[in-house]
């Protein structure tokens, strides 16, 4: 997965002089340093056909001289089913055993490497649009991303086996449809790359205590990873600016972090020969 990370610099994340935890540019108006090669935009909220069609567009068909992007990474966050009892929205979903899941929004980050400089891009879908025809072309987004052997995009996740069953569900994909044609779900697994497992050492794997997300980012930034809006209920609407910054960074920092990894791991190789 190397090949298709760039070099992406931690200051991206730490943009914001006055505050103590990582961030994403939020305002057209404010001045927000960049690297030389590449700058991070403002999230943006996908609720509406158009804007779907515009980034399913620009990850998959948009023909050369346009450049697809080699990788993307990805989070999802979830509620509890309205007919399920257990749990609140101050308790996570994904730590709560035994618990009736759906899927609310989809974070999707890529490097664009159309523009000078590259581009740090990040989308949240609502994936609770009832605008007509978004849930259809939402499915098939996920299905081609998720569930396609014809799709040869690395996706980037952490702790990632929950939001692939969570989206597998969403889309009928697999065993969630028996009528579902893909029999290809092992290739796409290969393609599929959960980044905790590649910064947590030899011993918390034979451990089973992987680090999560804050910590693994605490390697790397001098700034902290804020996690308040973790807790929200995510059915609500419109979603707060928190809440859109808190979900489109968990999809974000993922490729700083293994563009960070691969840094240092060149350098452990170059001091050794």
């Amino acid at each position: 997965a190397y090949e298709s990370i760039t070099v992406i610099p931690t200051s991206i994340l730490e943009c914001a002089g006055d505050s103590l935890y990582l961030s994403l540019p939020m305002e057209m108006n404010r001045d927000y340093p960049e690297s030389d090669s590449i700058r991070a935009a403002i999230p943006a909220f996908i609720d509406t056909v158009e804007g779907l069609e515009k980034l399913r567009e620009d990850l998959f068909r948009r023909p050369l001289p346009h450049k697809l992007p080699r990788m993307v990474a990805v989070d999802s966050e979830w509620y509890f089913d309205d007919n399920s009892k257990e749990g609140t929205p101050e308790v996570r979903p994904k730590r709560v055993k035994h618990r009736s899941m759906s899927v609310a929004t989809l974070q999707i980050a890529y490097v664009d490497e159309n523009k000078t400089p590259l581009v740090l891009k990040s989308f949240v879908i609502d994936l609770l649009s009832n605008q007509p025809g978004f849930q259809t072309l939402a499915k098939e987004c996920v299905s081609w991303l998720f569930g396609s052997a014809s799709c040869d995009m690395t996706v980037l996740g952490f702790a990632f086996g929950g939001d692939l069953r969570q989206l597998r569900k969403y889309a009928g994909i697999g065993g969630y449809n028996k009528n579902h044609k893909e029999k290809s779900l092992e290739a796409v697994a290969s393609r599929c790359l959960d980044i905790q497992h590649l910064l947590a050492s030899t011993e918390e794997i034979k451990t089973g205590s992987v680090p999560g997300l804050k910590k693994c980012a605490q390697l790397y930034f001098q700034k902290a990873l804020k996690k308040d809006d973790q807790t929200s209920d995510w059915r609500e609407r419109p979603l707060r600016r928190s809440q859109l910054e808190y979900a489109a960074l968990d999809a974000v920092i993922l490729l700083v972090l293994l563009s960070q990894k691969k840094q240092e791991d060149e350098k452990k190789q170059n001091s050794c020969t």
